[in-house]
């Protein structure tokens, strides 16, 4: 007598063992810790870099306002302003001032002042006849922006028909916007530097 012994195709299985999971969600967990660390060092970097970006804008944005103006003037004078009211430098002091104010005419009611506001420390531009000043820059440490230098860039203590505006500016920006452990904020500076003649000495 014979015996038939049917053969069954057997499956393969396609469960996967407790190993082999915790390794696919180990690796897992790596590349999403490694994406969240790359992201929030990237959006730190783009901060940083936006505001560079930002002082660079602005700062091209003042020269194409101030440095045409000079050019063309018939006359700078430095000095104080404060309350609307414009006082030049007269004595034999160093012609180094938060403030200038600029002739392009010859007729005295017609000027321009660039001067820093203090309160919020933003350099400003205001022109004769205008009720507000327009805002160029912001964030200036320094006190003493603008100066009267000779040739040789040494300090003038008169006012000469030739000399060299000096335009100096020292300006910071919070970094990342955190508090440091001391509880102070961090500051990436920035620094303008120029020096303009006008055209025409008179």
């Amino acid at each position: 007598m014979k015996i038939i012994l049917s053969k069954r195709n057997l499956k393969r299985s396609t469960a996967y063992t407790l190993l082999e999971i915790m390794m696919s969600t180990g690796v897992m967990s790596i590349a999403l810790m490694a994406f969240l660390f790359s992201a929030s060092q990237g959006g730190k970097v783009a901060e940083l870099v936006g505001g560079k970006l930002s002082y660079t804008l602005d700062s091209q944005f003042f020269l194409s306002k101030i440095v045409p103006n000079i050019r063309e003037a018939k006359n700078v004078e430095l000095g104080l302003w404060s309350a609307g009211t414009f006082t030049p430098i007269t004595d034999n002091s160093y012609r180094l001032a938060h403030a200038i104010r600029v002739f392009t005419t010859t007729n005295q009611a017609n000027y321009t002042i660039y001067y820093l506001d203090p309160a919020d420390e933003t350099l400003r531009r205001h022109n004769s006849g205008d009720l507000s000043s327009t805002r160029l820059i912001g964030t200036v440490t320094n006190t003493t922006p603008f100066s009267k230098e000779d040739f040789v860039g040494n300090l003038l203590t008169n006012d000469p028909s030739v000399y060299v505006l000096g335009i100096h500016l020292e300006m910071k920006d919070v970094v990342f916007g955190e508090l440091m452990g001391d509880g102070t904020s961090q500051f990436d500076n920035f620094r303008l530097s120029t020096k303009v003649t006008r055209r025409m000495a008179e």
